[in-house]
């Protein structure tokens, strides 16, 4: 938005579209607060684990004799269940949300856990200082690295491809003529930032609750996506060609932001989200700042000083194409990586329901 804003009001004016960023940025926020309704909470969220019902035992029903028994009708679990709920003075109605609320008595320590061996449903909150020791939480965080930092060289760097692109193609295109391309490239890149993000929040729900599948299947899309990026890279030599790479870019990077959110609130709670979701999102940083020193550095080597002191490139691709080389070594790590953690928590997900069917046989 702000750049197509950019192309009609400060074409060629740089510092302009720069000073309009600062502005627009902070006031979509700061107005935007003024219309924020805060609701107290009903009740406390749980989360799930996939393809798991609610704990064989908890402090309500710890003796297995007061279960229902099999036989018994679906109308009467429901009374039996009403009925318990009562006896112990809760008046809150019981529906369909029930699996996802905790009630009194509902969430069972760990101890108690450890007795029982069973597998809680209940997912244990990790926040804070609690995160760095964790395995699950340096997975997630090299993985966004990767991933957003490839992202993030094509995005930084679009108008320098397609910049080398025509004026290898076409040395007499005009600098307005190219900088238009560039502006295209960027609102194409945004707008398929915004479908992936739309599809990867949607898709990753549909297979977790249609397919009972693992939520990290988007993220193996997403990366999938990014090696089909940087091949694009790799092979485009013609400047109206480009659209392949800015397009699944912003296609791959949108898919992984549409779903890591959800990823880190399924491995560590919901409760610490936005504390643990600011801790991820420093990931890419480094990976940022490393592919795009490697970008400008191997751009610079085929660059040279023009009239203007600009540097210039008229090598077409060989401009950065080293740069995408590594990048795409950085896309197949993050796929093979990513389907590993597919099959890591199915594993996972057997082994203790193997394990919850042994101790409650």
């Amino acid at each position: 938005m702000f750049t197509t804003i950019s192309g009609f009001a400060f074409a060629n004016d740089t510092a302009s579209y720069l000073l309009m960023l600062a502005i627009g940025t902070f006031c979509l926020v700061f107005v935007g607060m003024f219309f924020l309704q805060m609701k107290p909470p009903t009740s406390s969220y749980e989360a799930l684990p996939i393809g798991e019902g609610r704990p064989p035992f908890s402090r309500k029903d710890s003796n297995p004799l007061q279960r229902t028994k099999p036989g018994h009708s679906k109308h009467s679990s429901k009374n039996s269940v009403h009925s318990d709920a009562d006896s112990h003075g809760h008046s809150d109605d019981l529906d369909e949300r029930s699996s996802l609320m905790s009630g009194a008595g509902d969430l069972a320590d760990e101890d108690e856990g450890s007795k029982y061996g069973s597998h809680h449903a209940h997912r244990q909150e990790i926040t804070g200082m609690a995160l760095l020791p964790n395995a699950t939480f340096w997975q997630l965080f090299i993985m966004l690295s990767l991933l957003c930092g490839v992202g993030l060289m094509t995005i930084n760097n679009i108008g320098n491809n397609a910049k080398a692109l025509w004026h290898h193609y076409d040395d007499t295109a005009s600098p307005y003529f190219i900088q238009k391309r560039q502006l295209l490239h960027v609102s194409f890149l945004s707008f398929m930032s915004f479908v992936g993000r739309l599809a990867s929040g949607i898709g990753s729900d549909l297979v977790v609750k249609r397919l009972h599948g693992s939520r990290f299947w988007s993220l193996v899309a997403s990366a999938f996506i990014f090696v089909l990026a940087q091949i694009a890279a790799l092979v485009v030599v013609k400047p109206q060609s480009l659209f392949w790479v800015s397009g699944l870019t912003g296609l791959g990077y949108g898919a992984l932001f549409g779903v890591y959110p959800a990823l880190v609130a399924d491995a560590f709670g919901v409760k610490g989200l936005s504390l643990n979701w600011g801790a991820m999102t420093m990931a890419p940083v480094l990976s940022g700042n490393i592919f795009n020193l490697a970008y400008g550095r191997i751009l610079d080597m085929h660059s040279e000083v023009g009239r203007d002191g600009e540097r210039q490139c008229s090598d077409g691709r060989r401009c950065y194409s080293s740069a995408y080389y590594i990048t795409l070594a950085a896309s197949a790590v993050a796929l093979v990586w990513t389907v590993w953690s597919v099959r890591h928590e199915f594993v996972v997900r057997k082994r203790e329901r193997r394990m919850s069917e042994a101790t409650h046989a």
